[in-house]
């Protein structure tokens, strides 16, 4: 019974492997780096949106912390006669 899983298994692994290199070289070379461009092109206009999206937030964050003490040095600075 063992002997049957390990031929089980291997049957498997040599069909899996055998599709994965027969799918590989379907494909051109050409294709390839038009594939790997893509997904590059792709990913790098998600980190870039996701590092805008942090530098908005933290830009607004910034400009409140700056609007806080504006108005808490105008407070503390009291109404002047002019």
């Amino acid at each position: 019974m063992p002997m049957e899983k390990v031929i089980n298994a291997s049957s498997v692994a040599t069909y899996t492997t055998s599709g994965t290199i027969a799918a590989f070289g379907a494909i051109t070379l050409t294709e390839w780096v038009l594939i790997i461009g893509i997904v590059i092109s792709v990913l790098t206009f998600v980190v870039n949106l996701v590092y805008q999206q942090r530098r908005y937030r933290l830009e607004a964050e910034y400009k409140a912390l700056l609007r806080e003490e504006l108005l808490r040095k105008l407070e503390a600075d009291g109404p002047k006669n002019t």
